[in-house]
């Protein structure tokens, strides 16, 4: 299906504004995920797309409703993004997410007021039943997060050479 009602949706939870992505902010996005900050957590054998690839992901996948992607805004900065994918039906409404927070907007609550905000709009506007989130063993402050918002250990994702810790949420 074409895009639905999310597109463009803003929403403010606290100081954090969740804002619809477009294209050309999230081609500039990806590209500033290149920092060791960023990378030490993500798989050590993951694809790094030219912009010409991005640009044809994002039209494959965004447009057609396969990925939904916000910008988070803490006062006038971008300060990263969070997504929501890998869409099911069988046995329920469900979705993986994920969120990058930038590292000079770390540890000041911008995660888990984007969450705040995420969680009701999956809920309410896609119908989503249960959330989950595939984390990297060693990334403590992402496993505190997760299980401060309500989500729970699931088992793991095996994606050789890593087993990330699956948490789970039932909306």
């Amino acid at each position: 299906p074409p895009r639905s009602t999310l597109f463009p949706y803003t929403t403010l939870f606290r100081s954090v504004i969740l804002r619809t992505t477009e294209r050309q902010e999230w081609l500039d996005l990806r590209r500033s995920r290149e920092s060791p900050a960023m990378v030490q957590y993500e798989h050590p054998h993951r694809t790094v797309f030219t912009p010409l690839e991005d640009a044809a992901w994002w039209e494959r996948t965004v447009v057609f409703g396969h990925f939904r992607v916000w910008t988070l805004l803490y006062g006038d900065d971008i300060a990263g993004f969070v997504n929501a994918f890998a869409f099911t039906h069988e046995p329920q409404r469900t979705c993986e997410t994920g969120i990058v927070v930038f590292e000079p907007f770390q540890r000041q609550g911008v995660a888990t007021a984007a969450y705040q905000a995420l969680l009701p709009l999956l809920r309410s506007e896609l119908r989503i039943e249960q959330t989950w989130c595939g984390i990297h063993p060693d990334n403590q402050p992402s496993l505190r997060l997760f299980n401060s918002l309500g989500y729970r250990r699931d088992g793991t994702v095996s994606d050789p050479p890593i087993e990330w810790v699956k948490m789970t949420l039932t909306l």
